[in-house]
């Protein structure tokens, strides 16, 4: 029943052109804009500020372990002072959610909170430096060694 004009017509419907792919492609090559950056950093920086002053909640847990990891999978890339400086930090979010378990409450220690702070300030300068697509392959990175069961201990 179907005549060749209409599998033709049909055809050219199936594979239209996306026309917002550019914007997608250009999105994973450009670095962040000033305004992309701070809406990637006030969550990390607004999170150590709230478990700083004892308001802490477990999303802010989570927030600032999201940023130490992506931190620590792209300075492996970078630099081994670099890593270390995130692998400090993990440590101390390991020590801060091992007190909560124990005291019921969000709260850093004096060398955690200098480490965390400067783990913040390594994510806050990578923001700074990668594109787009390179955040989401060290996101991705991140979750795929969690999936692996890459996971540490909490540290006593």
């Amino acid at each position: 029943m179907n005549s060749s004009h209409r599998q033709a017509s049909r055809a050219k419907r199936r594979y239209q052109a996306d026309p917002t792919a550019i914007f997608r492609v250009l999105g994973r090559v450009q670095t962040f804009t000033p305004e992309e950056q701070t809406q990637l950093n006030l969550p990390v920086l607004l999170s150590l500020d709230s478990i700083a002053h004892g308001k802490g909640t477990e999303g802010d847990f989570h927030t600032l372990a999201a940023a130490v990891n992506v931190a620590m999978v792209c300075a492996e890339r970078i630099d081994p002072l670099v890593e270390k400086t995130c692998t400090d930090a993990r440590d101390a979010l390991m020590r801060m959610h091992a007190r909560q378990m124990k005291h019921g409450t969000w709260a850093f220690d004096g060398p955690g909170y200098t480490a965390i702070k400067e783990a913040a300030d390594v994510y806050q300068q990578l923001t700074s430096l990668l594109t787009g697509g390179q955040l989401k392959e060290a996101m991705q990175e991140c979750m795929s060694r969690m999936e692996a069961g890459e996971v540490m201990e909490v540290v006593q």
